[in-house]
């Protein structure tokens, strides 16, 4: 009879345990972030979906700026890299013209002319 309620005892013990008051805490927590973050996301995401050019952040902006190109000459070469275009021009005299364009802001940066010596 002693032995049956050791047994019980030990058992009321093992179910009757309580987590730490900081273990409740912290899951209560993630499980809050959790619900917030994917609320956060579903929330962007039908934004974005309603209003697919609101961020449209492209760096496509117009030259307003007109290249003169003499009636005679030929564009060699259009090199494009990251915001910046240089243009390499042969004139008919076998002179280079070389323009520097900063394309998100729409202005020619340099004009350099490069002649071919004769000799």
């Amino acid at each position: 009879m002693d032995q049956i309620s050791v047994n019980k005892d030990i058992e009321l013990d093992a179910n009757n345990r309580k987590a730490p008051a900081g273990l409740k805490f912290a899951v209560i927590f993630m499980g809050v972030l959790l619900v917030i973050g994917f609320i956060v996301v579903f929330i962007t995401i039908g934004y974005r979906v309603a209003n697919p050019e609101a961020d449209n952040n492209n760096d496509n902006i117009l030259l307003n700026n007109k290249i003169m190109v003499k009636p005679d000459s030929l564009i060699v070469d259009i090199n494009n890299e990251g915001k910046k275009t240089l243009i390499t021009i042969r004139n008919k005299d076998e002179s280079y013209d070389l323009i520097t364009l900063d394309t998100t802001k729409g202005i020619i940066l340099n004009t350099f002319t490069f002649y071919v010596d004769s000799n």
